[in-house]
């Protein structure tokens, strides 16, 4: 069933510039904004998830943006969310992520990567997958502890937490294509 008829978009009137800048990007990359211009009918949430979020701890945070590009990735391609995959694709290439890295986080042959790697994406899987009763794997968890600082575990866990809700919404909403 499609719902968008249902949304209303922002007035290109009523747009704040960090967004239309946005906007613009989106439609040149995609053609689409129809996700950006619902979600900027609530500035104070579009400017926390883009202004904050991104900037914040994305784009700025300890974790190497390289992982956090195969993280959200990997992510799109379990939503199978067409927008954010050709979003993602993009911005990974332009921080050094290589085709080849993209081709297999998306398509979640994993065990292409190297061991840091491979149990990042492993982790990004169970947070988006698994129901929250469902533990990650101590041995997981100890082992990505052994390779990232505690504060770099949490900020990557927080990015795939925000990356995944936010995938669950917009497929759920109908507010992007999904495969």
């Amino acid at each position: 069933m499609c719902v968008k008829k249902l949304y209303n978009e922002i007035n290109k009137k009523d747009t704040p510039d960090f967004l239309k800048k946005k906007i613009e990007k989106s439609i040149e990359l995609t053609g689409d904004a129809f996700f950006l211009k619902v979600f900027g009918t609530s500035e104070a949430s579009s400017r926390v998830y883009y202004e904050h979020f991104y900037e914040e701890v994305f784009h700025k945070g300890c974790v190497d943006i390289k992982l956090k590009e195969l993280v959200r990735l990997r992510l799109a391609g379990i939503s199978g969310c067409r927008y954010c995959i050709s979003i993602d694709e993009t911005s990974a290439l332009n921080n050094g992520v290589t085709e080849e890295d993209i081709f297999y986080a998306k398509t979640g042959d994993i065990e292409k990567f190297p061991d840091k790697e491979r149990k990042l994406l492993e982790l990004a899987e169970h947070i988006s997958l698994a129901p929250a009763a469902e533990r990650a794997n101590e041995n997981l968890i100890s082992e990505l502890l052994d390779d990232f600082t505690q504060e770099e575990f949490i900020e990557i866990s927080f990015v795939i937490a925000i990356l995944t809700g936010m995938g669950n919404m917009l497929g759920s909403l109908d507010l992007v294509e999904t495969d």
